[in-house]
C-alpha cells in the first residue's frame, strides 16, 4: 500500500509541475505571438514534455514547488537525565582457546539418516 501511496504522490506532484510549466508556455506563446518561428513554439514545449516523462527531478531552490510545499517539522528535544554513576563491567582478561573441536560425525549421521542415503547414492 506504501508504493500505490508514494506512485500517486508522484503522479500528483508530476501532474501539477506539468500544469504550470503549460501556463508558463501558454503566457509565454500570448505575449510573443508575432515574434515566435513554429520551431520556437516547439521548443517551448520541450521542457513540459522533459518534465511528464522523467520519473525524479533534481531538487532545487528556486522551483515552484518550494512555494506550495509545507515547512519542515521542527524535532522537539526534550532534556534527558543523564546517571553519572560509573559502571563496573566485568573483564574477561583470559586467553581465547584457539584449539579446534573435532566433529563427531557418528552422532551427525546417527541423527539425520538421509545424509548416509545421500553420501551412499552419490557414490
Amino acid at each position: 500500500m506504501n508504493s500505490l501511496t508514494a506512485l500517486f504522490d508522484w503522479l500528483l506532484t508530476a501532474s501539477f509541475r506539468a500544469s504550470v510549466l503549460v501556463l508558463v508556455v501558454l503566457a509565454i506563446q500570448w505575449a510573443f505571438r508575432r515574434q515566435l518561428a513554429a520551431r520556437a513554439r516547439y521548443a517551448l514545449w520541450l521542457p513540459v514534455l522533459i518534465v511528464l516523462l522523467t520519473p525524479v527531478l533534481p531538487q532545487s531552490r528556486w522551483s515552484v514547488e518550494t512555494v506550495f510545499a509545507a515547512p519542515p517539522a521542527v524535532a522537539q528535544i526534550s532534556p534527558v537525565a543523564i546517571d553519572h554513576d560509573p559502571v563496573t563491567l566485568p573483564l574477561d582478561l583470559s586467553p581465547p582457546s584457539l584449539a579446534p573441536t573435532p566433529i563427531d560425525w557418528q552422532r551427525i549421521l546417527l541423527h539425520h539418516p538421509e545424509s548416509i542415503q545421500a553420501v551412499s547414492a552419490s557414490c
